[in-house]
């Protein structure tokens, strides 16, 4: 796997807070007895631990530690124990919520592919029409290959597809299905895991493609624009950084950095979320 990616935070400028909308209170209220409870007993539990929010189901107090024995390493303040969010989405909830706030027009036809099980709850609850997909799993509405999309043009206002153009065989032309099914004013939010400077091909791995910083070109050769979101552009209270350590005995030749990692200082990642834009159609 290359090396993390180093990012200065200077590079960083952080967005204007927002403000939580009704819909996303009115979503957190399905959390609001489990969230009591955790904020209560865990503080008691771990009083010495930093105290963070998790901007999904507004709990408030510590979070847990992830341990990825795969990359031989564990990451602190990494999941939320009420909704169990880690940092990629939280950042991906953040993102998603602002670039919606910003977007006029009434309700969303949305197309998630490879859902994960707190973002869909969310955006089914954004949704006029929620659409799940992924290629293998049994429990979605249905079954396709991203680079052959089964519905017709303009039939979505929003695609959502975290980490999963680097298994597609031809991701340019997976890019080029989601586009072609975007209507007018329709977003793309489409991360992908950045582990080096330039993105390449491998043959013969698990991941078709290894994408550097500038796999968002690859975004830009398709859409009208193309914003990027990183960590340090929301509120520290939220943790978005991935804090990562070597597991006990592990040889340093197996501890890798975290695959979605871009190096912000030792120990500290973070994240990127690119937000892809279809123009709107002229009055």
């Amino acid at each position: 796997m290359a090396q993390a990616v180093s990012v200065q935070p200077a590079a960083i400028t952080p967005i204007k807070e927002q403000r939580l909308n009704l819909d996303q209170k009115a979503f957190a209220e399905n959390y609001r007895l489990k969230r009591a409870l955790f904020s209560v007993l865990l503080r008691f539990v771990w009083p010495f631990r930093a105290v963070y929010t998790c901007p999904i189901c507004l709990y408030r107090g510590p979070f847990k530690k992830k341990t990825t024995r795969r990359y031989h390493h564990t990451r602190t303040d990494a999941k939320c124990p009420c909704c169990r969010a880690n940092e990629r989405a939280r950042l991906q909830y953040l993102v998603t919520a602002d670039v919606l706030s910003r977007r006029s027009g009434g309700e969303l036809d949305i197309l998630h592919v490879a859902p994960e099980s707190i973002l869909a709850k969310w955006l089914k609850s954004r949704a006029r029409r929620y659409v799940s997909a992924d290629l293998f799993r049994q429990d979605v509405d249905c079954r396709f290959d991203i680079e052959s999309i089964p519905f017709a043009d303009e039939s979505f206002d929003l695609v959502f597809a975290s980490h999963v153009l680097v298994y597609a065989r031809d991701d340019r032309k997976a890019i080029a299905e989601v586009r072609r099914i975007l209507r007018p004013g329709g977003i793309a939010i489409m991360p992908v895991p950045i582990v080096g400077d330039k993105t390449v091909d491998p043959e013969g791995r698990r991941f078709f493609h290894e994408p550097g910083l500038d796999y968002t070109d690859r975004f830009r050769d398709v859409f009208d624009e193309v914003r990027e979101y990183f960590s340090g552009e929301f509120d520290a209270r939220y943790q978005l950084y991935f804090y990562e350590s070597a597991l006990p005995g592990a040889p340093d030749s197996q501890a890798e950095p975290h695959p979605a990692s871009m190096r912000v200082s030792e120990g500290k990642y973070a994240d990127m979320v690119p937000v892809c834009h279809v123009a709107a159609r002229p009055e």
